[in-house]
């Protein structure tokens, strides 16, 4: 059967976060730090929303672009958030922020463009931009830089095909988050070189220790040549309800609904009824989930510190922590399968998120206290048997 499979889906990549998540579901007694997923449920009054709605017929097809009430609130979210007006018609929602990434790349794509592409990155962007025809390049964050884009890295990496600058701030996998400053500069960049910016915000919500997200379109010149990209997925524990949506130039929205048209026609109409019921929801509830995270985090990175040979960034933003193992010598996917037989924990290996990301394993902290103490004791006691091994071998090697 394999002549009738497209190369283009041949060439697709396979998530290795996905190959731990796998392998984790044949065993028992795992603790999950792998995937990406907040582990509170929906709030109940959306819950409730959708149900009332769907008792009331709300279960037909939508306008591609979607509900208008929901694009209209969502407009006046953002103008208020942003300070830059914005307006129903700029908006489409779609299946998850997945969905509006991957629309997006289709309608502003050509063979041969070029997207930008900081790393190490969330796996699923190379595929969305080998769908679209085009070809990325990459551009290395490094923890010596806090995981931000350094600035002659970004102008050096332009050619005639560059299109699209890709950023993901709060960052995924590193919790990074940027300064107004360092938007500043990448915003300077974009419009000297007449580059357009896709903003991927899944995180925007989830910013720590009293800091406020800022959204690259909110700088002057910039909302005309930016394409904010959202989701209710993380912000309101949504994930199974996939619904998302995108923020663009108009005529890029007219498109992106079009051609939403001929995919799945429309977001389901339950989920997005759902969606505004999150967008009235009193702000001490997404907040309050903000706060135990950030609770969280703290505590996951105070048990991190006491394993020898540890080396973690401080997330800012999203539920991650990007933790540096590269003194035990081991590729992050050998220690990540390690980590799970021996240990029982589910770790993202570093490499999932490119070339870039070796070294490292991501740590997810949207699980309860006691699986992230429980579940860090377990790593360190494999990382102690590491170390303790890595010192005989060292003895052994003086005296050979």
């Amino acid at each position: 059967m394999s002549s009738f499979i497209s190369q283009r889906a041949k060439n697709l990549p396979y998530s290795g976060i996905r190959e731990i998540f796998d392998l984790a579901g044949k065993m028992e007694d795992v603790i999950h730090f792998e995937i990406g997923e907040p582990d509170f449920d929906t709030p109940l009054p959306i819950v409730e929303a959708a149900f009332e709605a769907a008792k009331k017929g709300m279960t037909h097809y939508t306008p591609s672009a979607g509900i208008k009430s929901l694009r209209e609130k969502l407009a006046a979210k953002l103008t208020e958030e942003l300070e830059v007006q914005f307006d129903p018609d700029e908006i489409v929602i779609t299946a998850g922020g997945m969905e509006a990434l991957l629309l997006i790349m289709l309608v502003t794509l050509n063979k041969g463009d070029e997207v930008l592409l900081p790393s190490p990155h969330w796996p699923n962007y190379p595929a969305h931009v080998l769908l679209a025809g085009g070809k990325y390049k990459k551009l290395v964050l490094e923890q010596k830089h806090e995981f931000k884009l350094v600035t002659e890295t970004l102008k050096n990496s332009i050619t005639e095909n560059t299109k699209v600058l890709l950023i993901n701030y709060p960052h995924n996998p590193t919790g990074a988050v940027l300064d107004r400053e360092d938007l500043e500069v990448i915003a300077d960049v974009a419009r000297a070189n007449d580059l357009l910016v896709f903003s991927d915000e899944a995180y925007e919500s989830l910013v720590f220790d009293g800091k406020k997200f800022l959204s690259i379109a909110s700088l002057e010149r910039m909302k005309e040549r930016t394409v904010i990209l959202r989701t209710f997925s993380k912000s309101y524990a949504m994930t199974g309800w996939r619904v998302g949506y995108l923020a663009a130039p108009k005529q890029l929205a007219d498109k992106t609904a079009k051609l939403h048209e001929h995919t799945s026609a429309c977001t389901s109409s339950v989920s997005q009824m759902a969606a505004l019921a999150a967008l009235e929801l009193p702000v001490e509830i997404p907040l309050k989930m903000v706060k135990e995270y950030e609770r969280r985090r703290d505590i996951l990175i105070a048990e991190l510190a006491q394993i020898p040979g540890l080396k973690v960034f401080k997330p800012r933003g999203t539920f991650y922590a990007f933790v540096d193992i590269r003194q035990f010598g081991i590729p992050s996917f050998d220690l990540s399968r390690l980590l799970l037989e021996k240990a029982r924990v589910a770790v993202a290996p570093g490499s999932a998120f490119g070339a870039e990301g070796e070294g490292y394993i991501r740590v997810c902290f949207a699980n309860s206290t006691e699986n992230i103490r429980k579940g860090v004791k377990r790593m360190g006691e494999v990382f102690q048997e590491l170390a303790a091994g890595r010192q005989r071998n060292d003895v052994k090697k003086r005296r050979n």
